[in-house]
């Protein structure tokens, strides 16, 4: 008695299928739109100290209770916009990281225009928490309003994905410029505010452009206005807890092989559960099956040329086998 323990897949057994699009909400527990922006910090109230003034997580609702979205960073040049006792310039440190991080050259700027060209000498980071992200941030799938009190007008930006190309295409991470409009309506006038990175989650937004239309503070010297509370990072907050609307999905390319595995009439008849057979000479217990077993197919091991167990597709029900039956059970592998 010999019964088949592997079988090696032949080039009809296997189909490459077309990569496809998936996209998600984006935010934690498959939330669409953020309405609500909290922190762990104190503020208005506290008094911002270390990195704090530079660098906050947002969160939709309680800290303790919640996961964080995304995190908010200002980042100057030169350095500008930070207390003048941190004189590592923590601001400018932001700026070279996420350069370091986003273009090809280290040195270089953020250019929102060729024509010009009209660069970023500051900026606002969001940058979208990597476990919501996925792959990617779907290009053209996300709007994020500022401001909207009665004394402050709102913004809504987008990205121009829809009618553009790369700004960047064949350097370090491709960009989008964020424009004002709406995800249904689309770009409404031809300013640039900033430049989205969909790949990394990552927006950039020059507060130059927008500070002055939401009537929002902003703050370049050598110091803070008021060390306590009136900072670059607390008055972004603010603009953005105004209007508490950021909409956003994720995207991933999901890739499938196809794997049709064939089990023929003379493989696969017997059980390698102990109880089918002797434990004192290996022999079957139930003679009746050696001639007509009968088993049942439950689950399907996925092996690579070394024997070692890759993947596992279980059957939603058993498939009876015997000498006098055949079975065809397609496997998909996403990745």
């Amino acid at each position: 008695m010999a019964d088949t323990v592997f079988t090696i897949f032949g080039a009809d057994d296997q189909v490459v299928a077309s990569p496809s699009r998936v996209t998600n909400a984006l935010w934690s527990n498959g939330v669409g739109i953020l309405t609500t922006f909290t922190t762990s910090l104190a503020f208005p109230t506290g008094t911002l100290i270390g990195n704090d003034r530079y660098y906050v997580d947002i969160y939709a609702s309680a800290p303790a209770t919640e996961q964080v979205e995304f995190s908010l960073a200002y980042g100057h040049i030169s350095g500008s916009g930070a207390n003048s006792s941190d004189l590592d310039y923590p601001t400018k440190a932001i700026y070279s990281q996420y350069r370091n991080l986003l273009l090809d050259n280290a040195s270089g700027q953020f250019i929102l225009n060729t024509s010009g060209p009209i660069s970023m000498s500051q900026f606002y980071a969001i940058t979208i928490k990597r476990a919501n992200l996925k792959q990617k941030l779907d290009p053209g799938n996300w709007e994020l309003h500022l401001g909207g009190l009665a004394a402050s007008p709102s913004l809504s930006l987008i990205d121009n994905s829809a009618d553009s190309n790369d700004l960047n295409a064949g350097s370090t991470a491709r960009s989008y410029k964020v424009v004002s409009g709406s995800i249904t309506s689309g770009q409404v006038g031809t300013a640039i505010y900033g430049l989205v990175y969909p790949d990394y989650g990552v927006l950039l937004l020059d507060p130059s452009i927008f500070s002055a239309s939401i009537k929002m503070s902003l703050n370049t010297g050598a110091t803070w206005v008021n060390a306590a509370n009136k900072n670059n990072i607390w008055n972004m907050f603010t603009a953005m807890s105004q209007s508490e609307y950021f909409a956003a999905r994720s995207e991933e390319k999901i890739s499938s092989t196809h794997y049709f595995v064939r089990v023929k009439n003379q493989q696969y008849n017997y059980s390698s559960n102990p109880t089918f057979y002797s434990a004192s000479d290996g022999t079957i217990i139930q003679q009746a099956f050696f001639d007509d077993p009968q088993v049942f197919l439950t689950t399907v091991g996925l092996y690579n040329d070394g024997n070692e167990l890759l993947a596992v597709a279980k059957l939603s029900q058993p498939v009876t086998k015997g000498f006098d039956k055949e079975a065809l059970i397609k496997v998909r592998l996403d990745f």
